[in-house]
């Protein structure tokens, strides 16, 4: 590719996570996503899946059954299937808990097909999980063996928040579907259920195209896009930065489910060091727009 091409591709999530790896820089926000966010992915999937298995035509050549758009994501490669994600890491975690439940509830049902198709997704070499994020391995490996994960008070929020949404994953899938159906709906996830890769050049291009996607789409929250700014410009301390951020979270969220004490702490610290007594606009600023 030259410099700042862009080029997209189609994949099924079958051929999205067999033999490849994501992972994410360190601009990216935690696993954030809330209960009404999973709710709407599954019931939407749920619902087109529903559609599709009642057609007898497409019953008899599912591969003619209609794909699922799920929408775009952006990625670059460092090296040949290890891709980091720049946009779309909400819900390629969020597919990996529902891979992780199809295939505990396959195993429960003695279906080899199912669990050797959801293996091929989950794990490269039967081991690294394919969403390779290193601060949620001891949440997913819990889930992955149909354990309860106990939260303590070093977890950070993106890991007691993965464990909530699994929980309520497998709640909302045994509401949607019934057993007869999930080897169907697992079929049809794999095969029929699209995204849209946008590939960057390289890292600077994908953060640039980060930066304008969540800064004009308002998507991220000006913590995110204050932590961004700060990586960007770090140089050689990129590990000291990102290791300090993530412990000011963890003892930010300690014993507390609340998404907004970073950003209520960072507004009154700049408020106390750098707001100018008599200088309205200057508070105006930090309450409403932090990260400029």
């Amino acid at each position: 590719m030259g410099p700042d091409e862009i080029r997209s591709q189609g994949f099924s999530l079958n051929e999205l996570f067999r033999d490849a790896t994501y992972e994410i820089d360190y601009y990216q926000r935690d696993y954030t996503w809330g209960e009404e966010e999973v709710r709407t992915l599954l019931r939407d999937l749920c619902d087109s899946f529903r559609n599709w298995s009642t057609d007898p035509a497409y019953l008899r050549r599912p591969n003619t059954a209609p794909q699922y758009f799920l929408g775009p994501f952006v990625y670059y490669e460092l090296s040949k299937k290890r891709r980091y994600l720049v946009d779309g890491q909400q819900r390629f975690v969020t597919l990996h808990l529902v891979f992780l439940q199809l295939r505990l509830w396959a195993q429960e049902a003695g279906n080899s097909r199912a669990v050797d198709r959801l293996n091929r997704v989950i794990t490269i070499d039967g081991a690294q999980f394919s969403v390779g994020i290193t601060d949620h391995d001891p949440v997913l490996r819990s889930v992955s063996a149909g354990r309860k994960y106990e939260t303590g008070p070093g977890d950070s929020l993106s890991r007691r928040n993965l464990w909530a949404r699994s929980q309520q994953i497998e709640s909302q899938l045994v509401e949607e579907l019934d057993a007869e159906r999930l080897h169907r709906f697992t079929e049809w996830l794999l095969d029929r259920v699209v995204l849209v890769g946008i590939r960057a050049s390289g890292a600077d291009h994908g953060y640039r195209m980060f930066e304008t996607m969540n800064d004009r789409g308002a998507r991220l929250t000006a913590v995110d896009l204050l932590k961004s700014h700060l990586l960007s410009h770090v140089g050689s301390g990129e590990d000291q930065l990102n290791t300090q951020w993530h412990e000011m979270l963890r003892e930010l969220t300690t014993d507390r489910e609340d998404p907004t004490a970073a950003s209520r702490f960072i507004k009154a610290y700049l408020l106390a060091r750098h707001a100018r007594e008599g200088h309205a606009e200057d508070r105006r600023q930090i309450v409403t727009n932090l990260n400029v």
